[in-house]
């Protein structure tokens, strides 16, 4: 049972990575738009 933890341990790792990415992804998206408003309101 042992020598299955490291293979489960590094499993999780990757579903947490992916979860990560795709927040980080949604966060950059959105200061994005957040930078994108300002500029046009300041245009304007």
């Amino acid at each position: 049972m042992s020598h299955q933890l490291p293979c489960v341990t590094n499993f999780l790792s990757i579903i947490s990575d992916e979860a990560g990415n795709s927040k980080g992804v949604r966060m950059i998206g959105y200061i994005g738009e957040e930078t994108l408003a300002t500029e046009t309101a300041s245009a304007v």
